[in-house]
């Protein structure tokens, strides 16, 4: 399961082009080395897609690149996971 927030941005003037920013739970995030990833659900397989973060808002992390509002991503993987590895979505 997958859970995407949006916060405003924190910019002093509001235009009608507000961009939303994605957000995830920290315990979908996996370090390594020094970059960040976590695993998206492609085709009903894992997929290990690096990420840039930004803000920390306690239990959630922004993602400023690397998914966007639609993806789904797995919010506690598994440390043994892997690209490829099937994944049965329980909804």
């Amino acid at each position: 399961s997958a859970r995407v927030n949006f916060f405003e941005s924190d910019t002093t003037s509001h235009t009608s082009s507000d961009i939303a920013t994605v957000a995830i739970p920290n315990t979908a995030l996996i370090t390594r080395g020094d970059q960040k990833a976590v695993f998206t659900i492609l085709d009903n397989k894992a997929r290990e897609t690096e990420v840039f973060t930004g803000k920390n808002f306690g239990s959630l992390t922004e993602i400023t690149r690397g998914v966007k509002a639609d993806d789904k991503v797995i919010i506690s993987p598994p440390s043994n996971m892997k690209t490829g590895d099937k994944i049965k979505i329980i909804e």
